[in-house]
């Protein structure tokens, strides 16, 4: 076996141990409370990274004019060290009302925490985010909140804030979105990053010349 096929063989099982869209639905209505600034924060956080493919660091350096609900845009900033193609523009479902809901529910909350700061999301004293260490806690305790603590994802192992990305390509392109779009939506300097996700599930593939014959 190949260095590449052994890269190929293990990004396809941890592909396999993501959360399904189901059980992402439970997580964002069961795993956060309405009454914490954080969690609110949190909510809104997570299921805009899991719409868009934001990694967390993208996320926390938005800018408040950098969310357009209306148009479903988002302006990403160039944060060095992680956004390898520099500054970039991405989109989401604009009808999605779970997140329109989530999003206005932490925008109210924001405004009562007197920010000190133009960036979207911030800490419950008004200020930036600059250590994306308890926002990856925040969302393995929701994990937790959700399920009990035997089941495969409440053990924080499989639930992390980069498995949001993964299923939003996953979801995308199982959806029939082409590559380049969600190369584009992700950020990915090569296409053959993207590639890994129709590598991981071949059998989509073939699902789409079967809805798409000559």
């Amino acid at each position: 076996m190949t260095a590449a096929t052994r890269r190929d063989r293990d990004f396809a099982a941890r592909l396999s141990e993501l959360p399904t869209p189901g059980e992402w639905n439970e997580l964002f209505a069961y795993g956060f409370s309405p009454d914490s600034p954080t969690q609110v924060r949190d909510r809104a956080l997570f299921l805009l990274m899991l719409r868009s493919g934001l990694r967390v660091g993208e996320a926390a350096a938005l800018e408040t004019s950098g969310l357009d609900m209306s148009a479903g845009r988002v302006d990403v900033p160039d944060v060095p060290g992680l956004t390898k193609r520099g500054a970039r523009t991405t989109y989401f479902d604009k009808r999605d009302l779970g997140l329109s809901e989530a999003i206005n529910a932490w925008l109210a909350m924001r405004g009562r925490l007197n920010p000190r700061t133009s960036r979207l999301f911030t800490t419950a004293q008004g200020r930036a985010i600059e250590d994306t260490t308890l926002l990856r806690q925040g969302l393995r305790k929701a994990a937790e909140r959700t399920w009990n603590s035997g089941s495969r994802t409440a053990a924080g192992h499989h639930v992390h804030t980069h498995a949001l990305r993964h299923s939003f390509a996953t979801e995308s392109i199982n959806r029939g979105a082409p590559l380049n779009v969600v190369q584009a939506a992700l950020g990915h300097e090569k296409p053959d990053m993207t590639l890994r996700y129709i590598k991981a599930n071949p059998r989509q593939v073939s699902e789409w010349f079967d809805r798409n014959p000559w």
